[in-house]
């Protein structure tokens, strides 16, 4: 994790030095979803919403959509489901692509898992899951079955929740070993 940390940090220093906000944006996003892996939740906090003033500046829709669903998680990870339903806003608008519709639908579900509403949090794995298999997107698939875990254990800290969406197959996430996509249908 250390390697990763330095790496991404690296690669905000980098964009700074060249006054590149896009690239900026990007790279403390990155930075803020390792931070978030390795457990800390302010530093992810930190890194995220400076990503998203950024993309806010460098003007781009489709960054700014996913910069705002990892920093939903962030806020669950926190503990903060207000704060993190607030950033996540509505569904994306249409033409940003399949891969943010099924983040926001993750970030959905996780949101009504926090609120107790293991129905809905299923439904949306099932979604997930679903939309996943139809267009080859394998993480979200395992993002979707872990989301299906936690909900159907109704025990997973939102640490582990958030954590779910972009390392879906670790042990993190309330299971005693790591769920596999094949091993897993809605």
């Amino acid at each position: 994790m250390t390697e990763a940390r330095e790496l991404a940090a690296g690669c905000v220093a980098e964009a700074v030095d060249a006054g590149e906000r896009w690239l900026l944006a990007n790279h403390l996003d990155t930075l803020g979803v390792v931070e978030l892996s390795a457990g800390d939740v302010p530093a992810a906090l930190t890194a995220l919403e400076r990503a998203l003033a950024e993309a806010d500046a460098a003007g781009d829709r489709r960054l700014r959509r996913q910069v705002a669903l990892d920093l939903a998680l962030a806020h669950l990870a926190a503990g903060r489901p207000d704060a993190a339903a607030e950033v996540a806003g509505d569904r994306p608008e249409a033409g940003l692509g399949v891969q943010l519709d099924m983040a926001a639908r993750f970030v959905d579900g996780a949101l009504a898992l926090a609120r107790g509403d293991a129905a809905a949090a299923l439904e949306a794995s099932r979604a997930t899951a679903a939309e996943a298999r139809r267009t080859g997107h394998r993480l979200h698939e395992g993002s979707a079955a872990a989301l299906a875990a936690a909900a159907g254990g109704g025990s997973a800290r939102l640490l582990d929740v958030a954590r779910a969406y972009w390392f879906p197959w670790e042990r993190s996430h309330g299971s005693d070993r790591p769920i596999r996509v094949r091993e897993w249908s809605p």
